[in-house]
């Protein structure tokens, strides 16, 4: 493929723009995002201690130990009526 392309000047009619068409220019894709920083800001530390009011005391106990103590053992040990059958013997 040894073939030379040969080269034609440009008309003076044709008018040379500067100014790019629309699929040249740079896009912007972040137009109006509001957690983007402007320049100059600065972020502060992300870790931070709770307020006073928002502190939880641990009063222990959970989830487990509530439901445990709804459905806890009956109060009377054993089978009532096995134990009235026996009795009588």
């Amino acid at each position: 493929m040894q073939m030379e392309i040969p080269l034609l000047e440009i008309p003076d009619t044709v008018t040379i723009s500067t100014e790019l068409i629309e699929e040249e220019r740079e896009v912007i894709k972040e137009r109006n995002n509001p957690l983007r920083l402007k320049k100059g800001e600065t972020v502060g530390a992300a870790f931070h201690e709770k307020s006073e009011k928002n502190q939880k005391e641990n009063k222990g106990g959970s989830y487990k130990f509530k439901i445990a103590q709804k459905y806890k053992k009956p109060k009377t040990r054993g089978d009532k009526n096995y134990n009235k059958r026996n009795k009588k013997k």
